[in-house]
């Protein structure tokens, strides 16, 4: 905006607000963001859809779809109310609580009684300009500092500790290891011997129980075989007396 339309702005915001004027200084000095969301949050026809909260201390849109649709294109030429609400943010504004209101948003020196706060407000530098700065200003000296290396070897040091920290635990993790598997294997040679053990007491007492009943079992087969020699003698008699009656009939 040049001067004179500058000039013709002051006109028509004191004409609407004569108790809180500014001067033409002072007016200029006001970034464009923070005065135009002042002057559309003063301006009595958009009550409706935007206004000041009770205390003063902060602004409502209670309109959403008509802000956007209404207010924006006459003052930011878009209808975006993201696009807004991340200038608010930029120049440091808060989302709060107004009573039962979502869209409520609030800053220090956005004051609906005092104008002149408005001077005071800044954009706030955004995060890629931080590190631009930062690394640029590291970037001066192509030397490396005392306290740039006392950091380096800090954090060799540091890191050497937690190798060796680590490396202990793996021994030591080792050295349980290694107890278990012979605390194992001796459990399995003990096991050995007692099955070795009980494989000789078992042979041993079937041999006695051998020897015990080897004569019973020998009077038994000699009694086995005496009744079928006998049963095999009367099987022959009865065969010889067979064929000699039938001799005698054919004779």
């Amino acid at each position: 905006l040049n001067m004179q339309t500058k000039a013709e702005d002051i006109d028509e915001i004191q004409s609407r607000d004569p108790h809180n004027q500014m001067s033409v200084t002072e007016f200029i000095n006001v970034p464009s963001f923070p005065l135009k969301a002042y002057e559309i949050v003063s301006d009595p026809k958009y009550t409706e859809i935007v206004r000041w909260n009770k205390e003063g201390d902060a602004f409502i849109i209670t309109n959403k779809n008509e802000f956007s649709d209404k207010v924006l294109p006459k003052y930011f030429k878009h209808k975006n109310l993201s696009t807004f609400v991340r200038q608010l943010n930029i120049y440091g504004f808060k989302k709060t609580k107004c009573k039962n209101e979502d869209n409520c948003f609030a800053h220090p020196d956005f004051k609906r009684d005092d104008k002149r706060l408005l001077l005071n407000m800044k954009r706030k530098a955004t995060k890629g300009k931080k590190a631009e700065n930062k690394s640029t200003t590291s970037s001066d000296s192509p030397f490396i500092t005392k306290e740039e290396v006392n950091v380096m070897f800090e954090s060799v040091n540091q890191r050497i500790d937690e190798q060796n920290k680590r490396i202990d635990q793996l021994n030591q993790t080792n050295k349980e290891f290694k107890n278990s598997v012979l605390c194992l294997y001796n459990q399995l040679e003990k096991s050995r011997e007692r099955v070795v053990q009980l494989e000789k007491v078992i042979l041993d007492n079937q041999m006695n129980v051998s020897n015990t009943h080897q004569p019973i079992m020998n009077e038994k087969y000699a009694e086995q075989i005496k009744d079928k020699a006998i049963s095999d003698k009367h099987i022959m008699m009865d065969n010889n007396l067979y064929n000699m009656f039938t001799s005698f009939v054919k004779c």
